[in-house]
């Protein structure tokens, strides 16, 4: 059998490395073929394009690209020339674009300049502003920083007396005047105030002494000597009840004492039975229990007006009385110094008030000033029967007379003229109405203070104390000394929120008094200022060539834009507070 030779596994034969000739010609015919066509492909696109760049004019264009570009980048932009633009970057640096001749012209932060588009014929920049506040110097002005409000009513008195002091309250509002508003549509405000004045209607009235009506002060006479009459003892009825009626020992007393010639007649004109005749000296007994009425001559301390240091001891008709004590006198003798009251002295006090419009006073006392007595004017009060007064209508803060029985000490009970809100505080540790030498009446006589009239400044500058709003104070008078310091005030039907308080007889704290009391704090306050400045918030570049193209283009400053407070947003000449490494 004839074997078929098998190819499943022989060897194929391999073909010939390369191309062939034709292979090759055929591939770089076709080559050149397609760069011909890419290179008259790319010479129309650049004819094409130098077409655009001619219509647009792609300098104007990019020109116009790159200054909206910086000014929106900008910290601040400046242009007080509508044909100049600053724009100044985050470090200080200046970039200005400015129009010379027909070429724009650049100034980099570095100094250098160029031409930056020319065939120019107009550069316009227009601004959008935007206002900027600041605070400025603040303002000072003397003048009255605070007063009590103004209270339609009829005035009555307010006492201020030993051991019964008077407190003030008041609070500095943060509101500043209209006049003081320096930018319109901002509110300026109080900063704070020196307490140097304070300006309210006062005056001082001397003590008083009750006249002699029933349950009035009554004293008996002396004995007018060594020889003595049948001794008396009555109650006047006269003008002033200073002795008893009867004469209080009826002899003159001898030759060389003629000093109780009066015997004990006293120096009122009371009734009563003669005190007998006497011997010796004077033969008249004693004159104060003449039966026929007569008047009789009272002592008193002649205080001028305006001149309180010239004080002098007169010797007065009962009748006459009345119209001294009314313009500053008083009762007695002048003591060496003068008056009897002129060692008295007015206290204030400045503390810390409980709250806004509180008077109480609160923690230490921040200062004291004190006024002689003799600088303030003489003020005027009058003895009243209590059926007439009613109360305190008319305008008076009422004194009434009471039997004061020392706690621990009865056996020395004593007839005191107290302010009306004191006597409760009396009552509750035992006092009586009326006088001792009644033992006791429900009979009162009392004495009506007029409220002053003329506003007196009293000088706290001393004090040196600074008020802040907001800050509650209260000042309290108190007097040391006998007398009577006496304030206008116009009554209100609450206590709440006066801003007065009082402390009643007997002890006890400040309490809150139905009162308003006119006055007026003055100083040197301070305010606060603004100032206003207006800043580029966004701007519009327009370009006229001189060909006749033109373009415009609006940015906006994106550090002011940004910015919805006035009081924020940088203004020329303030930079950002930059942090530098290792810093």
């Amino acid at each position: 059998m004839k074997t078929i030779p098998s190819h499943r596994h022989g060897r194929v034969p391999a073909a010939p490395p390369g191309f062939t000739l034709i292979e090759l010609v055929i591939a770089t015919t076709i080559g050149a073929m397609l760069l011909v066509a890419v290179a008259e492909v790319a010479q129309i696109f650049g004819h094409e394009v130098e077409i655009v760049r001619d219509e647009t004019d792609w300098r104007l264009e990019e020109c116009l690209v790159r200054v909206t570009d910086d000014a929106k980048r900008a910290w601040v932009v400046e242009s007080e020339d509508e044909h100049e633009l600053v724009i100044v970057d985050a470090l200080g640096g200046e970039t200005t674009f400015s129009l010379e001749g027909s070429n724009l012209l650049v100034t980099r932060p570095n100094g250098s300049q160029g031409v930056m588009l020319e065939g120019v014929a107009d550069f316009h920049v227009e601004k959008r502003m935007a206002q900027r506040l600041r605070e400025a110097e603040q303002l000072e002005s003397y003048g009255s920083f605070w007063q009590s409000p103004e209270i339609v009513g009829g005035t009555q008195s307010v006492t201020v007396e030993q051991e019964l002091p008077v407190a003030l309250g008041f609070t500095m509002s943060s509101a500043a005047p209209d006049w003081a508003h320096a930018v319109e549509g901002v509110d300026e405000q109080s900063v704070q105030a020196m307490l140097e004045r304070v300006v309210l209607p006062l005056a001082f009235v001397p003590p008083q002494t009750n006249p002699g009506t029933s349950g009035g002060v009554v004293e008996t006479g002396d004995t007018g000597g060594t020889d003595t009459g049948s001794s008396g003892k009555g109650k006047g009825k006269g003008l002033f009840n200073f002795g008893s009626g009867a004469g209080g020992g009826g002899s003159a007393g001898d030759d060389d004492d003629t000093s109780n010639a009066a015997g004990g007649g006293g120096k009122g004109s009371g009734k009563g039975s003669d005190g007998g005749s006497g011997t010796g000296g004077d033969t008249s007994g004693g004159s104060g229990g003449d039966t026929s009425g007569s008047s009789g001559q009272v002592s008193i301390c002649h205080i001028p007006p305006g001149n309180p240091e010239n004080a002098r001891t007169l010797n007065v008709v009962d009748t006459l009385v009345a119209p001294h004590l009314a313009h500053g006198d008083v009762l007695g003798a002048c003591s060496a110094s003068g008056s009897t009251a002129s060692s008295s002295v007015l206290h204030i006090d400045l503390y810390e008030a409980y709250a806004p419009d509180d008077g109480r006073p609160y923690g230490n006392v921040l200062g004291t000033i004190s006024v002689p007595v003799s600088a303030l004017p003489a003020g005027t009060a009058t003895w009243e029967d209590s059926s007439l007064v009613g109360g305190l209508t008319g305008g008076g803060s009422a004194h009434v007379t009471i039997c004061h029985v020392p706690p621990g000490n009865p056996g020395n009970v004593c007839t005191l003229s107290v302010g009306e809100p004191a006597v409760q505080g009396h009552l509750n540790h035992g006092d009586v109405l009326g006088s001792c030498e009644d033992g006791g009446s429900t009979s009162e006589t009392v004495l009506v203070y007029q409220a002053p009239t003329t506003a007196v400044p009293l000088d706290l500058t001393p004090f040196a104390a600074v008020i802040e709003p907001g800050r509650a104070h209260t000042l309290v008078f108190r007097l040391e000394g006998p007398g009577t310091v006496v304030l206008a005030g116009v009554p209100l039907q609450s206590s709440s929120n006066t801003g007065i308080a009082a402390v009643s007889w007997g002890g006890g704290g400040y309490e809150p008094q139905p009162l308003a009391v006119p006055r007026a704090l003055d100083g040197m306050r301070t305010y606060t200022q603004t100032e206003a400045t207006d800043v580029v918030e966004a701007l519009t570049v327009s370009f006229a060539m001189l060909d006749g193209k033109r373009a415009s283009a609006t940015a906006t400053i994106m550090s002011q834009s940004t910015v919805a407070n006035p009081w924020l947003g940088p203004l020329p000449g303030e930079l950002p507070e930059l942090e530098l490494d290792g810093q």
